[in-house]
């Protein structure tokens, strides 16, 4: 019976290097593009906020003593990607409920009405089967915590569709 190959290390003098940032890019999650291949020209600076965002939410419910911390900068993060609906109506809407879900979080319960007001117009012109089951699953948890006015909006939108 042959032994394994013994597992080998690179030699000492092969240490990563860091691809050189321009101040701007420190502070943003986007890397250069140039770091990013071809098959993935669907990864934009405003796809890498958005999954961000989307992590930052489920960080959030695993890790509750750091939630306010994660929710703020998930509210960052997704609230410009919920107001461009002229190109991206889908992701706008998609990103708009996990926007709401973070207010839900934080419990704030104004901003999560707000964001799901400016959703209810969407839901028409949004066939994804997806964004509505997200759209109902959080209508349906957070029944109690919404506005009755929001509620029949959301009501309203997806039963006209």
């Amino acid at each position: 019976m042959a032994a394994w190959p013994p597992r080998t290390r690179p030699p000492a003098t092969s240490t990563p290097t860091a691809r050189p940032r321009t101040p701007a890019a420190r502070s943003s999650n986007t890397p250069p593009a140039s770091a990013v291949p071809a098959e993935l020209h669907y990864c934009t600076p405003r796809q890498y906020d958005a999954e961000t965002g989307h992590a930052r939410i489920l960080l959030a419910t695993i890790h509750p003593a750091h939630a306010p911390k994660l929710l703020s900068e998930a509210t960052e993060l997704l609230a410009p990607l919920v107001q461009d609906t002229s190109t991206y109506q889908r992701s706008a809407f998609l990103h708009g409920i996990h926007l709401a879900r973070a207010h839900m979080l934080a419990k704030d319960r104004e901003a999560c009405a707000d964001v799901l007001n400016t959703l209810t117009p969407l839901v028409a012109g949004v066939p994804s089967p997806r964004c509505r089951a997200l759209l109902r699953t959080l209508r349906t948890s957070q029944a109690r915590r919404l506005p009755p006015p929001t509620r029949a909006a959301i009501d309203r939108a997806l039963s006209a569709t």
